[in-house]
């Protein structure tokens, strides 16, 4: 994008606050600058507990507001299209990171990678996937690319088209999000999916009605139907882990294992512990 367009948007977006304005301004330099950068939420074998991949998760240092967290900036970055800046260097990075891991003997590790809706307007995505994958030397096995649950029904040919090449390069894809809209069954089967995510609404809210226990219970037996493993986002208390433990939940995250993590930390509090 060139900044002629990115202060034309600015522009447009002026009016919703100044704190958004300053902020959204500076994401134009932000990657220059190294303000973003990465931190590491475990993920845990449900059966075993043992860690089996960490979820790579996108901050911001702002040098005036201090951390701010996706939730806040991007959607201004989706609205100036900066968005497909941004899940490069996260591919980019997280690719990084994990041969990091790699060389130093943690070879079973995966990496799962939000991608925003952006990417799949672009034809050409993945090839620029692969791109990473080679400047990086990392198999696409080891990489889990996770979307929200609306995105493949928007555009449905141009998106079933990449998620198909992206699962037939090894890619695992996790649909997330999921439960927090309407979606159809039927239409999740066509799907070249590999995990479900439970929305960590319903799993914050799991213990607060008994109809909630029964949803999530018959999100993963129908995934498990469907050759699907479930991933439970949001765990924060032992009386979850118990309840998803006894669904035979396939994988759990959340802060009751482990809040998300720097690179060092991640590796130094859970991925040493690792058997590679």
């Amino acid at each position: 994008m060139d900044k002629s367009s990115f202060e034309a948007n600015l522009n447009v977006m002026k009016q919703n606050s100044l704190g958004k304005y300053s902020i959204l301004k500076g994401l134009y330099s932000a990657i220059d600058n190294n303000e973003f950068f990465l931190q590491y939420q475990p993920r845990i074998n449900g059966k075993t507990n043992e860690l089996v991949g960490m979820k790579a998760l996108l901050r911001l240092q702002h040098p005036k507001y201090g951390l701010i967290y996706p939730s806040e900036f991007l959607p201004l970055a989706e609205g100036t299209g900066l968005i497909k800046y941004l899940d490069k260097w996260v591919l980019s990075n997280s690719c990084k990171q994990l041969k990091h891991w790699q060389s130093h003997g943690y070879c079973n590790l995966r990496i799962a990678i939000n991608l925003s809706d952006w990417q799949f307007k672009q034809e050409n995505f993945p090839e620029l996937f692969k791109n990473i994958l080679a400047e990086t030397y990392i198999d696409a096995s080891y990489i889990d690319i996770e979307i929200k649950e609306t995105v493949p029904l928007k555009n449905q040919n141009l998106n079933l088209k990449t998620l198909g090449i992206l699962a037939n390069m090894g890619v695992k894809i996790i649909i997330g999000n999921f439960g927090s809209n309407s979606f159809s069954i039927n239409y999740l089967k066509q799907l070249p999916a590999y995990y479900l995510k439970i929305d960590k609404t319903l799993i914050g809210d799991i213990f607060k009605d008994k109809s909630n226990i029964i949803i999530v219970k018959s999100f993963i037996d129908i995934a498990h139907a469907l050759n699907l493993k479930v991933i439970a986002e949001g765990v924060e208390t032992m009386e979850q882990l118990v309840l998803l433990q006894s669904m035979d939940c396939d994988e759990l995250q959340g802060y009751f294992m482990s809040k998300p993590l720097t690179a060092e930390d991640a590796e130094n509090q859970c991925i040493s512990t690792h058997t590679a």
